[in-house]
């Protein structure tokens, strides 16, 4: 019994002092700089890194996540003469969608849901032109929330930066 209180003791400390980041708010959390290759993007510290098969990175909190995808630019033909728009048709053609590509500002983007195990996600993914490769971004959270979560999807999407860029 006493090896059990002790045990629960040391994994509650263990949590405290990870600074309960799964639990923060991540509307409110401080600020946080990740940096994944040469991106790097400004979410809050109420994210944590998340290994996700398929993804070049993958960013969680406790009410959205950022899925990052790395394509070079070697991997298409004449991938250096390739636009945005042309890799933004290139993923809509690869994941047969039928999403409306739109450009805000500097972002190229679509927005879309998707129905995973009886439970309803929206995605904001936005795509961009790094010198060496495109990158695909994609914030999701469940769709009650999406309203809500959109403007810091956006506020978020406009904080990526590339070295060398």
């Amino acid at each position: 019994m006493r090896k059990c209180l002790w045990m629960g003791a040391i994994l509650l400390l263990a949590v405290a002092v990870s600074g309960c980041s799964m639990f923060a708010d991540p509307k409110t959390a401080d600020p946080k700089d990740f940096t994944l290759e040469e991106l790097t993007i400004t979410l809050t510290d109420a994210f944590s890194d998340l290994e996700v098969e398929g993804a070049t990175g993958a960013f969680q909190s406790r009410d959205c996540s950022v899925f990052l995808i790395r394509e070079g630019l070697d991997r298409f033909e004449n991938g250096s003469e390739m636009t945005i728009a042309d890799y933004a048709e290139r993923v809509q053609e690869n994941n047969q969608m039928e999403v409306e590509i739109k450009t805000e500002g500097d972002l190229t983007y679509f927005e879309r849901s998707a129905t995973t195990d009886g439970q309803t996600f929206n995605y904001y993914s936005v795509m961009y032109r790094a010198p060496e490769a495109f990158w695909l971004l994609q914030f999701a959270c469940e769709s009650d929330d999406y309203e809500v979560y959109r403007p810091y999807f956006v506020s978020w999407a406009q904080s990526v930066t590339f070295a060398g860029a």
